[in-house]
């Protein structure tokens, strides 16, 4: 025995005295962290899956907007613009407006009524409104 290395016995099998590549445990758990991080990314795999899975069944359906045709606005004799209060002349103006009618015009701001040209689609209309209660009280449709 020269060199300062331990001695091992010529009978014996012991891991603490043979060469890692020897070792049959060493060897073993090589095979085994081999096999070990495939195995944990089919499980991360698997588990991924599964959220995003869950998540698309708790999303719920986005919806369509209703087309615009769809839309459909009623102003007719008795409408009320004003909810029963005294309106003003451009406040009437501004209601039909909302109401669906474009490019309108104030014809007459005096009197009881006022009187409105108004285009609604590919039509034009001549509105009165009553000044006191807001009520619609005339629509005339206009010859081109």
């Amino acid at each position: 025995m020269s060199g300062g290395e331990p001695e091992q016995p010529a009978c014996c099998n012991c891991p603490a005295f043979m060469s890692p590549t020897d070792n049959p445990s060493v060897a073993i758990q090589r095979q085994q962290s081999n096999v070990t991080p495939s195995f944990q990314e089919a499980v991360l795999n698997r588990f991924v899956f599964a959220s995003l899975f869950v998540a698309l069944l708790a999303t719920p359906p986005v919806l369509a907007p209703a087309p615009a045709e769809a839309v459909t606005i009623n102003i007719h004799v008795g409408s009320n613009v004003s909810g029963g209060r005294s309106i003003s002349c451009r406040e009437g103006q501004r209601r039909l407006r909302n109401r669906g009618f474009r490019d309108v015009r104030i014809i007459d701001c005096h009197g009881r009524f006022f009187v409105y040209r108004a285009w609604r689609g590919a039509r034009r209309y001549e509105i009165a409104v009553n000044r006191h209660n807001g009520r619609v009280v005339d629509v005339r449709r206009l010859r081109r």
